[in-house]
């Protein structure tokens, strides 16, 4: 990327106000929360982060929480961005791929800009342990004409700003806002907005004919645009040759309708430009003598303010909020006490008669944008926050860490699970599809009641860790890594993680294979199948009743004809385990998968236990009143468990060593392993 030097002019010495030099350190990466309908003050902001918080060591990407034009109209279309829509303001479904997200692709600090964001942002945060931080740009107290919407907003924003590492405001007024609301004084650091200068002012004379005004912004109600309108009417009727240059798009199509009617009404429709959205607001600045911005509400410290200044455009602007720290009134503008239209025209009327010099404001503005509200200032002080958070959050990290950027081994009863995410194991397989080096490689996932089986039975053990890769399945397995003091990185069960992984792989030319459960149910499943992923071929399917062994031999000359790259087996387990590893050799697939359930699943004849069961880790309750015959497996299995796990903590029972393997080392022997499977195989019993 393509960058400048900073701005030799000091910044200014508010309170928390930080500066500080480049320092070239290793790229971290930054992932920034937006709601993304629109493109208005704060998307600017962040899209001006992106473009430079380069310089500085830090690398953005964004994740778009509602639809709408952030994803087309940022300039910053280099860094990557995640759609993760919300359904409403309290959905918090997204954080859990967000989550995944932040994991696989090794983001290290969360940016949020609005409560929605923040939100989300928390929970990602608690989810992966990367710490927050939260950009306050107005007062959420204040943000609409619904009072109870306020309020909402603004309780959830006092919550929100407890959870965050960081709490950066754009304006001492922002500053002040925020302590009112609780906020913690130490994490709260000012950092004021700013965007690119020019490196000299364009020469401009004042006008002699008509005075062209300007407002640009996302319109709604606070905006005082209706005001503006009526200042307008008034002007011309006076007989002042001015109009209005009306640049932005309206926050509802409702409301865009409601004022051009009183802008018809005021006999304005020959007298008004509505430009609309544009990406290029410096150019319409350039055709602007005056640029006004009626606020009703307090403002943070609004970006088009800053734009007017650095394009020497005189500004009329409300005094509220942050606006009299970037407007010094006379000096760089006129601030007027409220948004009515008597105060607009008073305002437009000093300038036109040059009561206040219009060449003498221009130059003024110009100067202290360049001085005071640059966009390099704004980005160096807000890569000295991250690095603040980073240095404190890497120092509580070495007491108690929580994030794990690569796989590992957690053995459990001596089976040894690999702790992944979803994102790495997708990759994982997809690398052993293309390898395709005629060698089967298997996957398991493994729950509570799969280690029960294990523990009790060396040889299916042995089974087990002859995998490639054996996936923590369930609450239960969770609860014994945490015994360990290892938290999990994500609950990767089979009946989850294969929609995703033929969803993510999808248009690859990818084939899978279907064997397991009643002839009825794997053909209802293919049709499923095939309805549901059609980025990949399905080659076949076939029942698990393989007992005959002319059936048996016929379904393995049926898939080493078809050579699928993935084959699902849905038998149970430990019968599907033992099925892989004692016929794996005789298979030419890419992976095969041992999926459970996940065939009946499919086919609808049996349901899963209600997802928010599923969310909290209660699946295995719902399981248990939806699959009565399954009662006992929990009933009596779940303590079971428990109390291994406790001895097995304490040291008072040992599963034997178990040769630790990388996810992607060569399995065991198989003869040995096939072995085992044998002479197991009638010992215990599949469900």
């Amino acid at each position: 990327m393509t960058t400048s030097s900073l701005n030799s002019v000091p910044l200014s010495t508010s309170p928390n106000v930080v500066s500080s030099e480049v320092v070239s350190q290793r790229t971290i990466r930054v992932l920034h929360l937006v709601n993304g309908d629109h493109y208005a003050g704060a998307e600017k902001v962040l899209d001006l982060l992106a473009g430079n918080l380069g310089q500085f060591g830090f690398e953005v990407g964004f994740a778009q929480l509602k639809p709408g034009c952030f994803a087309e109209a940022r300039n910053s279309q280099d860094a990557p961005l995640f759609e993760a829509p919300m359904r409403g303001k309290l959905d918090i479904r997204p954080a859990w791929s967000l989550a995944r997200l932040v994991r696989d692709e090794g983001y290290e600090l969360l940016h949020a800009h609005t409560p929605r964001g923040a939100l989300v942002g928390s929970i990602v945060s608690r989810l992966t342990g990367v710490p927050l931080a939260y950009h306050i740009h107005s007062a959420t107290a204040e943000e609409s004409t619904s009072g109870l919407r306020n309020r909402v907003n603004a309780a959830i924003e006092r919550r929100l700003m407890h959870r965050s590492a960081a709490l950066i405001a754009v304006s001492e007024a922002m500053h002040a806002y925020a302590i009112d609301q609780g906020a913690d004084a130490g994490r709260l650091t000012l950092v004021r907005n700013g965007v690119p200068s020019l490196f000299e002012l364009p020469a401009r004379e004042k006008p002699t004919g008509e005075w062209v005004l300007g407002a640009v912004s996302l319109f709604r109600p606070r905006k005082g645009l209706e005001d503006l309108l009526e200042a307008v009417a008034r002007l011309r009727r006076e007989g002042a040759p001015v109009r209005l240059r009306a640049v932005g798009g309206f926050e509802t199509p409702e409301y865009e309708q409601e004022v051009k009617r009183y802008a018809t009404a005021m006999k304005l429709d020959n007298v008004v430009d509505w430009i609309g959205f544009t990406r290029d607001v410096p150019a319409e600045m350039a055709q602007m003598d005056l640029f006004l911005l009626p606020s009703r509400f307090r403002e943070g410290l609004p970006m088009v303010i800053v734009e007017a200044m650095a394009a020497g455009v005189p500004t009329i602007a409300t005094n509220t909020g942050g606006i009299p720290e970037a407007i010094r009134d006379g000096q760089d503008g006129l601030l007027i006490p409220s948004a009515d239209a008597a105060d607009i025209v008073h305002a437009v009327r000093r300038l036109m008669r040059d009561d206040a010099s219009w060449s003498a404001i221009r130059q003024s503005a110009w100067q202290r944008q360049r001085e005071q509200f640059s966009d390099r200032a704004m980005s160096q002080q807000v890569a000295k926050v991250y690095r603040r958070v980073l240095q404190e959050h890497r120092s509580d990290a070495k007491v108690q860490p929580t994030v794990h950027a690569t796989d590992r081994k957690v053995s459990v009863f001596g089976v040894e699970i690999t702790d992944t995410t979803f994102d790495r194991a997708i990759r994982f397989i997809e690398s052993a599809i293309r390898k395709r080096d005629y060698q089967t490689r298997s996957i398991y996932y493994v729950n509570a009641n799969t280690l029960n089986f294990a523990a009790s039975e060396p040889g299916f053990r042995e089974v087990l860790n002859s995998a490639e890769a054996i996936y923590a399945d369930g609450t239960g397995v969770r609860w014994a890594a945490r015994a360990q003091g290892i938290r999990l990185q994500e609950n990767v069960n089979g009946t989850d993680f294969t929609p995703e992984l033929f969803t993510r792989l999808s248009g690859n030319d990818f084939s899978y294979y279907l064997l397991g459960a009643s002839p009825d149910s794997v053909a209802k499943a293919a049709a499923y199948a095939r309805e549901n992923f059609p980025g990949w071929q399905q080659a076949g399917f076939h029942h698990g009743y393989l007992d005959d062994e002319e059936v048996r031999e016929e379904a393995i000359a049926e898939i080493n004809a078809i050579q699928p790259d993935l084959l699902l087996v849905g038998m149970g387990n430990p019968i599907q385990e033992r099925w892989i590893a004692e016929h794996r050799d005789q298979l030419n697939v890419g992976v095969c998968m041992g999926v459970g359930g996940l065939i009946d699943y499919w086919s609808g004849s049996i349901r899963r236990a209600h997802r928010l069961l599923r969310r909290c880790g209660y699946e295995w309750l719902g399981v248990m009143f939806l699959q009565p015959k399954k009662a006992k497996r929990y009933l009596l299995g779940n303590p079971m468990f428990l109390i291994r796990v406790a001895l097995e903590r304490l040291g008072w029972k040992k599963y034997g060593p178990i040769e630790a393997k990388p996810a992607s080392d060569p399995h065991r022997s198989r003869d040995e392993t096939a072995k085992s499977a044998r002479i197991d195989s009638e010992k215990c019993n599949a469900q």
